[in-house]
C-alpha cells in the first residue's frame, strides 16, 4: 500500500466554487494571475456538476494552514469564488488530484461509510495497480463534505462518460454516495501550464 503524502510536497487544498459574483470564465481568468508564489492557484477551471468551478490551491509550506485559509477565504473570496473547501490529507499511489493533465476529466467526490475511507483508498490503488498504473489520474483523501476526491481522465467526453460509469467505480465497497463533475482541462488559461 502506498497511500501517503503527496509526492509534490507542501499543502494542497481543493476549492469547490458553488457561487460566483462574476462569470465563471472571468473568475478563472482572474485566478490565473495567482499561479505563482505561495499560496498559489495551481489549476482552476469550470465544471459541469454540483458546483460551478474547481480550484486547486498549493502552499509550499506544509505547515501554513493559516496562510492557505487566508488565501482561499480572503483573496479567492474577493475575486468572487464563494465555495466549500477541502484539505488534502493523503494520496493514493503518489498521485494527488489535479496536478496536471489538460484532458477531459471526471472529478468524483466520494463520501464513504463511517471508518471506510482508507479501505476505499486502498481499493483504488489496487484497481490502478491491476491496470498498470494507467487507470487512476489522482485520488486524494480530504477533509470536509467529502472523504475522497478521485480524478479519472479521458481524451473525450465519451471517454470520460465511460470512466464515470466504469463498474470498478460503481462497485467500490464502503461508498455511501458519490458526486461527479466533468471539466474540459484543455480549455482556459491553465491548460498551457499543465501538459501531459
Amino acid at each position: 500500500m502506498t497511500v501517503g503524502p503527496n509526492i509534490h510536497g507542501g499543502l494542497h487544498a481543493f476549492v469547490f466554487v458553488d457561487h460566483s459574483e462574476v462569470r465563471i470564465s472571468e473568475l478563472v481568468e482572474n485566478l490565473f494571475e495567482y499561479r505563482e508564489g505561495s499560496p498559489r492557484v495551481h489549476w482552476a477551471g469550470s465544471v459541469v456538476g454540483d458546483y460551478k468551478a474547481f480550484v486547486h490551491v498549493w502552499d509550499d509550506d506544509p505547515e501554513d494552514l493559516g496562510g492557505l485559509e487566508d488565501f482561499v477565504d480572503g483573496t479567492l473570496w474577493d475575486l468572487g469564488a464563494h465555495c466549500q473547501k477541502a484539505l488534502e490529507l493523503k494520496v493514493a499511489a503518489g498521485k494527488g488530484t489535479k496536478h496536471a493533465t489538460p484532458d477531459v476529466l471526471a472529478l468524483i467526490g466520494i463520501k464513504t461509510e463511517h471508518g471506510q475511507a482508507m479501505q476505499v483508498m486502498e481499493e483504488l490503488e489496487k484497481i490502478d495497480e491491476a491496470a498498470g498504473g494507467e487507470w487512476l489520474q489522482g485520488a486524494s483523501l480530504v477533509t470536509g463534505h467529502l472523504d475522497i476526491l478521485l480524478q479519472l481522465n479521458a481524451d473525450s467526453i465519451a471517454g470520460a462518460t465511460e470512466r464515470i460509469l466504469d463498474p470498478r467505480v460503481a462497485g467500490l465497497r464502503g461508498v455511501a454516495w458519490t458526486s461527479t463533475a466533468v471539466a474540459d482541462g484543455r480549455r482556459g488559461p491553465f491548460a498551457e501550464l499543465h501538459g501531459p
